[in-house]
């Protein structure tokens, strides 16, 4: 599994309690950048993505916007 992928499901709880209905991106193991649309957080993050680097983007959804399975 990729390092961003595994950021993300490793730190998923904490993060969606801090960062519901925004978008963040990561690189490797490390968030750098948080914001309200993929845009933004893409504009952030590209300042601190070195060359050879993959970025990952993921939106964290709201509760409300979250779909139980029943």
């Amino acid at each position: 599994m990729c390092k961003k992928m595994d950021y993300f499901l490793k730190h998923g709880k904490e993060l969606e309690k801090k960062y519901a209905g925004r978008y963040i991106a990561v690189i490797d193991n490390k968030m750098v950048a948080v914001g309200s649309s993929r845009v933004e957080v893409y504009q952030k993050a590209i300042k601190s993505i070195p060359p050879d680097k993959d970025l990952g983007i993921f939106y964290l959804p709201l509760k409300k916007e979250v779909l139980t399975a029943l």
